[in-house]
């Protein structure tokens, strides 16, 4: 299956931005000076056992913070910064994240394996250390994970000669994954933020400062034989079951590529099940953000990915792949300063990166991240690592770390009460909102702007109004119900077929969703009116003017708006009293 040139075939409008993100962060937890706490994971955090956002790694003092599936990358590091403040409160006060990728000054005997309740996952981890070192276990950093919208995946299908739609994403997610590995090198420059090791963290003595310990084979990689091949999704599946049988990896999460295929609990169910999304592992904590990754990184990467998308399939991959892999151990064990070698085809990158923005009409952010990645390229002063130079005193940055550490704390604690990035809710829901993230319990905004929360544990859903009102107050109903946008979540939920579309607070927002939905028959419509105030129905597809006045006219009733699938039948509503139905009503629908 040939999938090269696909996104070239697309229409400017289609929704080329269009994605789910999710983040894990790694940190250590370190005391005010700097040092590993001894202390157990905190009890305040609940079980650990099955803490969707909050979870101990390798180490005891080593935390995970997971978020939920965003559709967008600033959803996504919002999620991070909430459950990062949640972490840095339920830590001891005296205690600290680490926000380096390399660890403070540590030895090995003062690792303790994390004490988990499943006895696996306690074998795997003691597994790990008697096999690659346990100090290697606390080298940190950040995963990445990215699923391509359903539209825009949709749009590339329909552009392709194929006909099975799981064997396409396999192929698109399997193009993806090899030219993310092909230019893996341009992370690593771009990105890197490990250029010290602490004082005795290694055995022998390596050239310091470089890009990147962590992300150079000096990092936490596979030992050498275990080479796995993504020619083929077949190839991958069967090298990774070939090595579990052999006895030279125990699981098949011990396989450590920069890139992993997602989605499935086994990895050979990805050749009949698909591939739903990849987990990129090679960013370092950046220590200059609280949360250890920047909104324009997370663009970068982001638009960065769609120009490997754009770019060609290798055709010698396994070549190419080890190529690229020795180009980043070069790039990633340079000096900040180094300018990339001349093997590094950064022309590639830039003019996939150029050729994407211009055919897709991308804005002015999205031009002026493409220009720092060429000056970055061009400058490597501009890079992360380099950035970090001044601060290296005496070959270590565990004093600039302790300083950042501290300010991170501090900030976390101020204005405790209230929960960092979800401010502008009420305290009562921000307070919740807390208390569920700390004890793990999934949670769901239903709606920011009407207090609407949606929590559950196992089989247990609770939905809840301003932070107070939940079953156990029966008016949480009749709130539901006047809320369109809160009432299709939970019927969706409950399985329930209902029309597709979004929610807009500008008309910015609304006019930029046109290119979705010109070809369909549409409502707009407020979120919460009633008796058709400020409805437009198009049984056609709308005209961007007439629908630009349809989104003028529901604006004028509510300030949040819906632009649905028009479905055509007949409407009844029925009338409920004690569980009784005591009347039903035809409505009778005025057609625009």
């Amino acid at each position: 299956m040939t999938i090269n040139q696909l996104l070239q075939k697309l229409e400017p409008t289609s929704p080329i931005l269009q994605a789910n993100f999710g983040i894990e962060r790694e940190s250590l937890r370190v005391d005010r000076q700097g040092k590993l706490a001894h202390t157990p994971h905190p009890s305040c955090l609940g079980a650990r056992s099955f803490h969707p956002y909050i979870q101990t790694d390798f180490c005891e003092f080593q935390m995970e913070l997971i978020t939920p599936v965003a559709k967008s990358t600033t959803e996504a590091r919002r999620f991070l910064g909430a459950i990062t403040d949640v972490a840095g409160r339920s830590i001891s006060k005296d205690e600290l994240l680490w926000p380096l990728s390399m660890p403070p000054r540590i030895k090995a005997q003062e690792i303790q394996v994390a004490q988990l309740e499943n006895e696996f996952e306690r074998h795997y981890r003691n597994y790990l250390a008697e096999k690659y070192g346990t100090k290697l276990q606390a080298i940190s950093g950040i995963h990445y994970n990215m699923e391509l919208g359903k539209d825009l995946v949709e749009a590339l299908f329909k552009e392709s000669d194929q006909t099975d739609m799981i064997a396409f994403k396999n192929a698109l997610y399997l193009k993806l994954a090899q030219n993310y590995l092909r230019y893996r090198w341009g992370i690593t420059y771009l990105f890197g933020a490990a250029p010290v090791a602490e004082q005795g963290f290694f055995d022998q003595e390596v050239p310091e400062p470089v890009r990147s310990f962590r992300n150079s084979d000096h990092g936490y990689v596979n030992k050498e034989e275990i080479q796995v091949s993504f020619a083929s999704l077949e190839d991958y599946v069967s090298a990774i079951e070939r090595y579990i049988e052999q006895g030279d990896l125990i699981a098949e999460k011990e396989f450590y590529s920069a890139v992993r295929f997602r989605g499935q609990k086994v990895n050979r169910s990805f050749l009949d099940k698909g591939i739903t999304y990849l987990e990129f592992r090679n960013f370092d904590l950046n220590p200059f953000e609280r949360i250890g990754i920047s909104q324009t990184t997370m663009d970068t990467v982001h638009l960065l990915l769609l120009a490997f998308l754009w770019m060609d399939a290798p055709e010698n991959v396994d070549q190419a792949l080890a190529q690229g892999h020795a180009l980043n151990e070069k790039i990633a064990l340079s000096h900040p300063l180094e300018p990339l070698p001349s093997e590094a085809e950064t022309q590639n990158i830039t003019t996939a990166l150029d050729q994407l923005v211009q055919h897709f009409g991308l804005g002015d952010y999205h031009q002026g991240l493409v220009k720092q990645v060429k000056d970055a390229f061009a400058d490597p002063s501009q890079t992360l690592a380099a950035q970090l130079l001044p601060h290296i005193k005496d070959k270590s940055l565990a004093d600039f770390a302790l300083d950042k550490a501290l300010a991170y704390h501090d900030y976390d604690w101020t204005a405790h009460y209230a929960l960092k990035g979800y401010e502008e809710m009420e305290l009562s829901t921000q307070m919740l909102l807390f208390d569920a993230i700390q004890k793990g319990i999934h949670f769901e905004i239903l709606d920011e702007q009407d207090q609407f929360l949606k929590l559950w544990h196992k089989d247990h859903v609770e939905y809840v109004k301003n932070g107070n009102m939940t079953s156990k107050d029966n008016y949480v109903v009749p709130l539901a119900m006047a809320n369109k946008t809160v009432t299709k979540k939970i019927l969706a939920n409950a399985g329930f077929p209902v029309p597709a579309g979004d929610e807009f607070t500008s008309l910015e927002q609304g006019l930029a969703y046109y290119p979705l939905i010109k070809d369909k028959q549409i409502v707009v419509k407020p979120k919460s009116t009633n008796f058709g105030l400020g409805i437009s129905i198009f049984q056609e597809p709308a005209s961007l003017d007439n629908y630009k006045k349809a989104l003028e006219i529901a604006f004028a009733e509510d300030t949040a708006v819906l632009v649905e699938e028009f479905i055509p039948g007949t409407e009844y509503r029925f009338f409920i009293l004690d569980g009784r139905c005591e009347a039903v009503l035809l409505l009778s629908l005025i057609h625009i």
